[in-house]
């Protein structure tokens, strides 16, 4: 009997840890997604104004932050288990 129970949390510890790895692939990829969108959002807006903007870095960490925290938040609700 202590052995099935033993087996039964391995079982549960590596589904856990596959649910990690999936999880931090998503993060990765959403990342990856959010960069080039706020890069995009950005070059537009440079093209609309006709030229550069002053401070390019703190705009463009503007737009980058809105969207990750957005889009994280949207994947953590998700996420969530259904009861």
């Amino acid at each position: 009997m202590g052995y099935g129970v033993r087996q039964h949390k391995l079982q549960i510890e590596t589904t856990n840890e596959r649910g990690v790895e999936m999880e931090i692939i998503w993060f990765t990829l959403v990342g990856i997604g959010v960069y080039l969108i706020a890069n995009g959002i950005l070059v537009r807006i440079e093209q609309r104004r006709g030229s550069p903007l002053p401070n390019r870095s703190v705009v463009f960490f503007v737009i980058f932050l809105v969207l990750a925290l957005s889009s994280f938040e949207l994947i953590q609700y998700l996420a969530q288990p259904t009861n």
